[in-house]
């Protein structure tokens, strides 16, 4: 609700919960005049499409090697995917950060966030192979 205050009202005290007039001209100070919202909006929709698209074809590729096809070592590789499940998020947070870092060349750039997405994530890659 601060959003829509007056500078008085989000400094006053005891905190003021609904603003007397809500201030809907600060919304459109953001998106008109500010910052570049709707282009920071494309660029997040691009990405999300484009990682998760990524992310789909992939482990569905994976999952689809796992379920139907009988080749050596196959076990071994589904035993690592599993153990890759169960590291924590955090463990693996900063190498996949300086691996993207190095192949992309840059975090500013749309190839960071879209290659992200093109790396099997071992959960949808054994969700898939449990289904088939």
């Amino acid at each position: 609700m601060s959003s829509l205050k007056t500078i008085p009202e989000m400094f006053a005290f005891p905190p003021v919960q609904i603003p007397a007039s809500p201030q809907w001209s600060n919304y459109w100070h953001v998106l008109n005049i500010s910052y570049p919202v709707g282009r920071w909006f494309i660029n997040s929709l691009i990405i999300v499409v484009l990682a998760v698209s990524g992310t789909v074809i992939t482990a569905s590729l994976v999952a689809y090697s796992f379920a139907r096809f009988e080749y050596r070592g196959r076990n071994m590789l589904f035993m690592i995917t599993l153990a890759t499940m169960m590291l924590p998020a955090q463990v693996t947070l900063i190498p996949q950060f300086v691996l993207f870092y190095n192949w992309a060349g840059s975090t500013r750039s749309c190839r960071y966030g879209c290659r992200a997405g093109l790396a099997a994530a071992p959960l949808p890659s054994f969700s898939c192979a449990s289904s088939l």
